[in-house]
């Protein structure tokens, strides 16, 4: 789709995109209870769509966290730090108040960027 040119171009594919995310996210919220692997699947493949849109990140810590993967919930939020420190942004507070108590988080950010792919 990115072959394809015009000024109308961009609005389109930019809905598409933002409907596709909002498709993962509702089949994420269905599937959570029954097949917690599926919804991390479906949040993944939106945070790849938008991989600086904090509340997908949201979302996949929740998930973690009642899923009881910690460990997953942290390794989410790290990547979220080293994502936002891309744009020389941080995470809000909120998102890291989502994080089980117990394992600290690093914030070095060295650290934070030897997490990007």
């Amino acid at each position: 789709m990115e072959a394809i040119t015009g000024a109308w171009a961009e609005p389109v594919r930019e809905s598409l995109r933002q409907q596709a995310i909002d498709a993962l996210v509702r089949l994420a919220r269905l599937v959570s209870d029954s097949d917690p692997d599926h919804a991390v699947e479906a949040l993944s493949t939106a945070i790849g769509l938008d991989p600086y849109a904090e509340q997908l990140y949201q979302h996949l810590m929740r998930l973690h966290v009642r899923a009881g993967r910690p460990q997953a919930a942290h390794a989410a939020y790290r990547l979220l730090q080293a994502r936002l420190a891309d744009i020389d942004a941080e995470p809000d507070p909120a998102t890291m108040a989502l994080l089980p108590a117990g394992r600290s988080t690093d914030t070095d950010h060295h650290a934070r960027r030897s997490m990007v792919p």
